[in-house]
């Protein structure tokens, strides 16, 4: 049986508001557009993923990994990103008011072109 992460440029659309998916591996998922908002997605790995527009307000992604996502315009608008890892990817224009970014890492990130983006705590 294959798991959710063996599958390889899986494009996934819809609206997942206020699901609890924790710890899922979704690398190289096609996910723009794709309505995230107040879920619980701890854990879970966007290494390499393209969320162009993808809406993750209010969303619980404490310890998510976001290495060399592609997320033009995506929105983090309140969401929980402690000890997050976005090092390399590409953040123009993504918005991050009131997000909480305590202990998350921005390495390699162009930092200029995010949107209302506090770097209080974050490691950059």
């Amino acid at each position: 049986m294959k798991k959710l992460s063996d599958f390889n440029r899986v494009i996934l659309e819809g609206n997942f508001n206020r699901n609890s998916m924790q710890g899922l591996d979704l690398r190289g998922f096609q996910l723009a557009d794709v309505n995230f908002a107040h879920c619980n997605l701890s854990g879970c790995v966007f290494n390499g993923c393209d969320l162009e527009c993808a809406d993750f307000t209010g969303a619980t992604l404490n310890g998510a990994s976001f290495i060399g996502a592609i997320a033009p315009g995506a929105t983090f608008r309140d969401a929980h990103l402690r000890g997050a890892d976005f090092y390399g990817a590409a953040l123009a224009c993504a918005e991050f008011h009131g997000a909480d970014l305590r202990g998350a890492t921005l390495y390699g990130v162009v930092l200029d072109t995010i949107k209302n983006l506090n770097l209080h705590g974050a490691i950059y």
